[in-house]
């Protein structure tokens, strides 16, 4: 017994051992899964790529719609989104030519902000002008930034989207930053969003987004038409221009600044007619007016030397660049401030008489007149390319004016008569020339600018933006020319290779060029189509190859001391091709809803007196791409150079016989006839806006059938009873106007339509010949299609509507490989 309880002792001991281990593995095995856990909890940040994706694109899809809605509102309404706002305080009157705005309607006194304008009242003895009301830049970016901080959430709802799966917190309010560029508005926001899911969390806090439109260019040539104003009074000069071709001692011409006749009576005139004469005068001409250097501009030519100097000398040639932009100008018939002397109307006159009557007395007849205007006239810019082909439009207004025949800067020096005109009232500004830029510094991934704290994707952005800009006067600093020394060429070594395919490229030309810095000419490569060298040091540079035969190729570079880089081109080969055109006659048919047109059944070679031009312009592929743009005038012997890629084409088709306008083939009313009957009717349907049976028996007694249909009756109501009869009608022109050479037709491929398409294929195939089409448009019978006499009745606007016909017919426009 004794021996069996020492012997048990052990057994009992090792089993409790056993026990013991397996409680301390257990243990080890739940810290080691628990630090496991533990670990990859604070190690492995959880990603959501797919959702952080898709709630980033749709947010900054948001803050795109909501900005290109403030854009479009600071379009409509002369650069601002609302009347009140921290920025101007407008005056808005319904008087003619008074206040700071043209009024459009009286509903709220909608009106259009003038960008240049009489402050003070029509009748003012010491007058001034000002520009005060022309949004700056920074104001416009501002408002942009404030209303998309301010209804981003209408847009976002709550992120509706996605609360089914994700919990979404915002952190803070949108932070928005407008930046407009030279080809685009860029909009960046800081926006702290939290995106939750089963107990994961994410966050992002910052948006990018660009809106495709030039409104730098836009703005520019506001600029310039504004500045023209102040300087020279340039629509003033066509106004007095237009109005005085329509004057003359002539009871149907309008008073003449100053005529001598020898009839034996005096005309005289009534003021209240010569004032509506004056604004059919602006209604008829006025879209005449045009900007060379505009898309719409062009140039009309005639038999007649006075008629082609009348409509030539409403074309002006005073902007310093060209642009892709329309610009159109219009006086729809507002009311004008409009006043002349002396009163009544009419002339003097002194009788010579001779001695006994031998001769029949001689009367000379003096007319001298003074006439003070202010009109208001819409101007609309537009880029038709903008927002992906939809346009964008800005309004402004400009109140011209003129006080005793003279316009404010000839009045400014004393040729007036009412007065000296105070001209330190006048906002002159200068150009902006004066630019100091700053310091890009990499942040985070991206590129913090030095003056304003914003960041931008990449170094080229940010060197591009961060500058500051004075509006004074000095001279234009001189660019550096060391910048191409040896001694500026610090970078590491930078080789460059070149091919075209497997074809290397021998002798072609490098060259560097950093910002607004000389372009430096680098070297060639040699007979392995490379070549090695160092550069001078460039943020924001950009590197280029060329040789004859081949596209230009440009990559950004930034260069960095003693930063080696290898570099390889790929130049696209340039393939020659023959070109013809033909041409696709438009054929217009008089319809009860107008004119309608047909067209392309027909192609027709042209004869030898019609010619067309061909510009093709290849789309960029990225920002810094070079251009690559042809303009021809087609022949026998037309040739041009094409790569694969998009292009815009644009035609014009001309013919040297030119087009004849009939005489008097328009009528213009001059003088309206009083009729009780209508001016009873037209009071009547005003006083019953609900026509019932019973007055509408009342408006139309003679006509009681029309009121078996109410709707009919409401129809008749509004045209018949706004007739109105002419006791004088006005024939324009007043002889044949000859328009030689005649722009009759043309094409344009662009990305509204749809770009002209080349590919490798199409280079490889063999192919030398390239047959392009124009559309001739419908022959014009008369100036416009309102009074015409000529059935059927094609106006002069025709001509203008080659970018109206190629989006219609644009599958018959695309262009024949042969």
């Amino acid at each position: 017994m004794k021996t069996n309880k020492a012997n048990a002792a052990p057994r009992y001991g090792s089993k409790a051992q056993v026990t013991l281990f397996i409680i301390l593995g257990i243990i080890i095995l739940l810290a080691l899964g628990l630090g496991i856990y533990f670990a990859t909890k604070v190690i492995i940040k959880p990603k959501m790529p797919a959702t952080e994706t898709a709630i980033q694109e749709y947010v900054q899809e948001c803050i795109k719609q909501t900005a290109i809605i403030a854009l479009k509102k600071i379009g409509d309404n002369g650069g601002y989104i609302s009347f009140e706002n921290k920025y101007r305080e407008f005056n808005l009157q319904t008087e003619p030519a008074e206040g700071d705005g043209l009024p459009i309607s009286e509903i709220e006194l909608y009106s259009i902000p003038c960008w240049w304008y009489m402050k003070t009242p029509n009748q003012c003895n010491n007058c001034y002008l000002t520009s005060d009301n022309m949004p700056l830049l920074p104001e416009i970016e501002e408002q942009i930034n404030e209303y998309v901080a301010n209804n981003l959430n209408i847009c976002i709802k709550g992120f509706a989207p996605f609360t089914n799966q994700y919990t979404i917190k915002t952190k803070q309010e949108p932070i928005i930053e407008t930046q407009i560029t030279k080809d685009s508005i860029r909009i960046t926001s800081e926006y702290p969003i939290e995106i939750s899911k089963a107990g994961q969390t994410t966050k992002i806090k910052d948006f990018e987004t660009e809106i495709n439109v030039k409104f730098k260019d836009i703005y520019d040539l506001a600029t310039e038409i504004i500045n023209l104003e102040k300087e020279k009074s340039v629509i003033e000069e066509r106004i007095m221009h237009m109005l005085s071709a329509h004057m003359g001692a002539s009871y149907d011409k309008l008073p003449p600044i100053s005529e001598i006749t020898h009839d034996y009576y005096l005309i005289t005139w009534a003021k209240e007619i010569v004032k509506i004469k004056i604004q059919q005068t602006l209604n008829s001409y006025m879209p005449l007016l045009r900007f060379y250097g505009t898309k719409n501009s062009k140039e009309i030519n005639s038999k007649n030397k006075y008629t082609k100097g009348f409509y030539n000398a409403m074309q002006i040639n005073d902007l310093n660049k060209k642009y892709n932009l329309f610009l159109d100008i219009s006086y729809n018939d507002w009311p004008i401030y409009f006043s002349i002397n002396p009163e009544p109307l009419t002339g003097t006159y002194h009788k010579q008489n001779f001695p006994y009557d031998i001769l029949p007395p001689i009367q000379t007849n003096t007319y001298e007149f003074y006439y003070d205007l202010s009109i208001p006239l819409l101007f609309q810019i537009r880029d038709s390319n903008a927002f992906g082909g939809e346009g964008y439009t800005l309004n402004f207004a400009v109140e011209t004016n003129i006080r005793d025949n003279k316009n404010p800067n000839n009045w400014n020096i004393g040729q007036g008569t009412l007065g000296p005109w105070d001209s330190s009232k006048t906002k002159q500004e200068t150009l902006i020339i004066n630019r100091t830029s700053g310091k890009c510094t990499e942040t985070a991934g991206k590129y913090q600018c030095s003056i304003d704290n914003k960041k931008y994707e990449t170094i080229t952005q940010c060197t591009e933006m961060c500058y500051t800009e004075k509006r004074i006067s000095q001279t234009k600093k001189i660019f550096k020319t060391e910048f191409c020394s040896a001694e500026q060429k610090l970078s590491g070594k930078i080789k460059i290779i070149v091919k075209s395919g497997q074809e290397k490229i021998e002798t072609a030309g490098i060259s560097y060029r950093c910002g607004n810095y000389k372009t430096c000419s680098i070297g060639i490569t040699d007979e392995n189509g490379e070549a090695e060298f160092q550069l001078p040091i460039c943020y924001g540079g950009a590197l280029s190859v060329h040789k004859p035969g081949y596209k230009t190729e440009k990559v950004s570079l930034n260069t960095e001391i003693n930063k080696a880089e290898i570099i390889n081109f790929d130049l696209k080969k340039e393939k020659e091709f023959t070109v013809s055109f033909k041409k696709m006659p438009i054929t217009s048919t008089e319809t009860k809803n107008g004119i309608e047109a047909s067209c392309c059944d027909k192609k027709q070679n042209p004869i030898s007196t019609q010619k067309a031009t061909l510009s093709i312009e290849k789309v960029k592929e990225n920002p810094i791409d070079t251009s690559f743009v042809q303009a021809i005038v087609i022949d026998q012997d037309s040739k041009i150079k094409l790569v694969p890629g998009k292009y815009k084409v644009t035609m014009q088709y001309l013919d040297e016989i030119g087009i004849v306008i009939p005489a008097e083939c328009k009528s213009v009313c001059i003088e309206e006839k009083q009729n009780n009957a209508i001016k009873a009717c037209s009071t009547a349907c005003k006083e019953n806006t609900e026509i019932s049976k019973t007055s509408c028996k009342i408006i139309f007694p003679l006509k009681p059938e029309w009121c078996e249909d109410l709707d009919f009756a409401k129809q008749q109501c509004e045209e018949h009873c706004a007739k109105t009869e002419c006791k004088k009608w006005m024939k324009l022109p007043e002889e044949d106007m000859n328009i030689r050479p005649a722009l009759l037709g043309g094409a344009m491929i662009d990305s509204e339509n749809g770009y002209w398409i080349v590919t490798e294929a199409d280079i490889n195939s063999g192919l030398t010949n390239i047959n392009f089409y124009v559309l001739e448009v419908p022959t014009p019978t008369c100036l416009d299609t309102t009074g015409c006499a000529y059935p059927p009745c094609i106006g002069l606007d025709e001509i203008g509507k080659i970018k109206e016909y190629s989006d219609l017919f644009r599958q018959e426009l695309e262009p024949v490989f042969s």
